[in-house]
């Protein structure tokens, strides 16, 4: 098995070490990219040097960025409000962990839909 050097970038620490790690020097044409979090374990994706530049360029261009917006809790609601119970606690146990923690209104909707209190807008 080849033993790659993974590198973080600089800003990574203060972001709890969920970041993506890089290994260039293990094979001249080829960089190697994978999750910190999930570590030897997770998937490595290869990418040559120009797919590499041209994602990079586009990182840098913005193309990835999230929108700024706030989430519109009316519409939030509004769109909620037209799920069953099902569909609402299938929403629940796929969004509960990713979704929820990162946004604090996002988990109040969560939670008002868990318990059916969702009412249309």
């Amino acid at each position: 098995m080849i033993q790659r050097v993974w590198r973080k970038p600089g800003r990574c620490e203060g972001n709890g070490g969920n970041c993506v790690e890089v290994d260039h020097t293990t094979t001249p044409d080829t960089v190697y990219v994978r999750d910190s979090k999930a570590g030897d374990e997770g998937p490595v994706f290869e990418f040559d040097h120009a797919e590499w530049r041209a994602h990079i360029e586009a990182v840098k261009a913005g193309q990835y960025d999230l929108p700024d917006d706030e989430i519109d809790i009316q519409e939030l609601v509004a769109q909620l409000s037209k799920l069953s119970p099902e569909q609402r606690e299938q929403l629940w146990h796929r969004l509960k962990d990713e979704v929820a923690l990162a946004d604090p209104v996002l988990q109040e909707g969560l939670r008002q839909m868990r318990v059916g209190q969702v009412t249309k807008a």
